[in-house]
C-alpha cells in the first residue's frame, strides 16, 4: 500500500512540474515573439541617410550603376519581411562584391570609402548567417547594425565629394 501511495505521489509531482516546465516555455515564447514583432517595427522605422541633390554629387552618381544598384538593394532590405530574408540578403553580398570590384569615381576611390563598405559587406554577411540559422531576435539586431554601417559608408561618400576640392 505503501509503494502505491508513493507512486501515485511521485506520479503527480511529475504531471504538476511537467505542466509548469510547459507553461514557462510557452510564456517565454510569447514574449520572444513580442520582442521579435517590436524590433521589427523598428527597422521598418530606420532613417536613411539622404545625399543631397546637388549638381557636384549627382554628376558622379549617374554614371555610377553598380553603386546606384548596390544602394536600392539595402534600401529594398527595409521593406521586407524579415523572415525569408535569406535570398535577398544572398543579392545584397553579390551586390557589394560588384561594387567592391568595380572601378570608383576619382574622388571617392579612397581606402577609407572601400572599407567602410567592407563593414557593411560584413554586416550582410552576419544578417545572412542568423536568416539562415532562423535566429530572428539576433537577425533583427544584424540588420539594424546593417544599416547604421549603410548610412556610415554613404555619409563618408558625401563628405568626402563636399571636402574635396576641384
Amino acid at each position: 500500500m505503501k509503494k502505491n501511495n508513493l507512486f501515485n505521489i511521485l506520479f503527480i509531482l511529475i504531471i504538476i512540474g511537467c505542466s509548469e516546465k510547459q507553461l514557462i516555455n510557452k510564456n517565454a515564447s510569447s514574449k520572444i515573439n513580442k520582442k521579435s514583432q517590436f524590433d521589427s517595427l523598428l527597422i521598418k522605422d530606420f532613417e536613411f541617410f539622404k545625399i543631397p541633390a546637388e549638381k557636384k554629387i549627382d554628376s558622379i552618381f549617374i554614371n555610377f550603376k553598380k553603386f546606384n544598384s548596390f544602394s536600392k538593394t539595402i534600401l529594398n532590405l527595409k521593406k521586407l519581411d524579415i523572415n525569408g530574408i535569406e535570398v535577398f540578403l544572398m543579392d545584397a553580398i553579390v551586390k557589394s562584391d560588384e561594387l567592391l570590384d568595380s572601378e570608383f569615381p576619382n574622388i571617392i576611390d579612397i581606402p577609407q570609402v572601400k572599407s567602410r563598405l567592407k563593414v557593411v559587406k560584413t554586416n550582410i554577411l552576419i544578417c545572412k548567417f542568423h536568416s539562415s540559422k532562423n535566429e530572428i531576435n539576433k537577425l533583427n539586431i544584424a540588420m539594424e547594425e546593417m544599416f547604421i554601417s549603410y548610412n556610415a559608408f554613404l555619409k563618408m561618400v558625401y563628405e568626402t565629394i563636399t571636402n574635396e576640392k576641384i
